[in-house]
């Protein structure tokens, strides 16, 4: 005998009732504009993934509450899954769905991030396939273009804010260079077009599972489970597929693991299970780089400094050639830092329109 939430999940099996939303960068007000178009009888589920800050109270909902004729609510581990009501990440967790529960845990960041578009989508895609309509809005690098894809093997739908829509267009327009099937859409038709697919049916039960690989598959379930490690310890993996790299992990320095498939290219894991994309590695790496250049900047001031003082006393003292050593520090150190200076200010900025537009047309030409 199922109990009554598994007897309602079997009855929607043929339902395109799991509606995911994912976004970063100027996500809340084309969320507002976006919820604020759903109708209040919308028979679907709706889930949203907004990138913010660790540490601070998201104010999402109460924000999104004044836009949406929908509920909107803040997800809470072990919620029941059902229609007609918007649940939003928490700060600091990611967002999943298992069976017909909710669940909202700290596991490891993906593409330095927490909460994921990424986490959200790979895991409704493999627990409700072709019942699933995912949609990337506004947004920096790619988070959302390989859980995109995920959806799209599995059966369900992707949608892409059209990029020229778009405050800040990387995300859309990475998920959309992920694969040839994601849909581009202007922002004000999003709601509108969401309310027609909710309103067809998915498809047959498993539509879609022939076009994932096994071995694709066993890689995306032992992600999902690291996501969940953090509060189920005893199910974290001591061991990854693929090959050391030959680089570290930008959150834990640990050495990563190729990841790369046919399916999805340019992806990382270190064995705690942070993951990373090409870009957002590289865009990492680049912060890392910069952060050290302003702690060498930091040092040799401090040199300089230093070294000044040194001089004086010993200018004081009548060592007037020990002085002049010390001077000859101090100056060099003081050149340094106008050269790091020069190095850091105008290369490192992280988000520079023209990096990311590199970016960006690296990962297109890679999915071409």
């Amino acid at each position: 005998m199922h109990d009554a939430s598994e007897t309602e999940r079997r009855s929607n099996a043929g339902a395109r009732d799991i509606v995911l939303i994912g976004t970063s960068a100027g996500g809340v007000q084309a969320l507002q504009v976006l919820l604020g178009g759903l109708p209040a009888d919308l028979g679907a589920a709706v889930f949203v993934v907004l990138h913010v800050p660790e540490g601070v109270e998201s104010r999402l909902p109460a924000v999104l509450r004044r836009a949406s004729a929908l509920p909107v609510d803040t997800a809470r581990e072990g919620e029941q899954v059902r229609p007609g009501r918007v649940l939003v990440a928490p700060s600091g967790a990611h967002l999943l769905l298992r069976e017909d529960r909710v669940q909202v845990r700290r596991g490891p960041k993906e593409n330095g991030v927490r909460p994921s578009v990424d986490v959200l989508f790979r895991s409704a895609a493999m627990t409700y396939g072709a019942r699933v309509l995912s949609v990337v809005l506004t947004g920096l690098l790619d988070d959302g273009a390989a859980g995109s894809k995920e959806v799209l093997r599995r059966g369900g739908i992707a949608l892409a804010q059209e990029p020229a829509s778009a405050e800040y267009p990387s995300m859309p327009r990475n998920a959309l260079a992920a694969h040839p099937d994601v849909h581009a859409i202007a922002l004000a038709d999003l709601a509108s077009m969401i309310g027609k697919v909710v309103a067809e049916p998915a498809g047959p039960a498993g539509a879609g599972s022939a076009d994932v690989d096994p071995d694709d598959d066993a890689d995306i379930r032992l992600v999902q489970e690291m996501a969940v490690s953090a509060a189920e310890p005893a199910r974290a993996p001591l061991t990854l597929p693929g090959d050391p790299s030959l680089y570290n992990c930008a959150d834990c320095n640990g050495v990563l693991q190729e990841a790369s498939s046919e399916s999805i290219p340019d992806r990382w894991r270190c064995r705690v299970g942070h993951g990373w994309s090409g870009m957002a590695l590289v865009q990492a790496k680049a912060e890392q780089v910069e952060a050290a250049l302003w702690a060498a900047v930091h040092l040799l001031e401090e040199r300089a400094l230093l070294c000044e003082r040194l001089a004086e006393r010993a200018a004081a003292g009548g060592r007037t050639r020990n002085a002049g050593q010390l001077c000859r520090r101090a100056d060099e150190a003081s050149r340094q830092v106008e050269l790091v200076r020069g190095m850091v200010i105008p290369a490192l900025s992280p988000a520079e329109d023209a990096e990311s537009s590199a970016l960006e047309e690296s990962a297109v030409s890679r999915n071409a």
